[in-house]
């Protein structure tokens, strides 16, 4: 019996963890992509702007 209910608990132990980590690695994944576009964005209008000046 006292088996069955550590095997419960490092089940739903490893649940939580499993679920901690994917929330962490999503929202890791949404922060990384919003930089990215917001650097992308920020060289673009840099070029953009560079090459607006160049042309005048």
């Amino acid at each position: 019996m006292r088996s069955t209910i550590t095997f419960k608990l490092l089940l739903a132990l490893i649940a939580v963890f499993t679920c901690v980590l994917a929330v962490s690695t999503g929202y890791q994944y949404y922060q990384q992509k919003t930089l990215i576009n917001n650097v992308l964005s920020e060289q673009l209008h840099d070029l953009a702007a560079c090459w607006s000046n160049k042309m005048s």
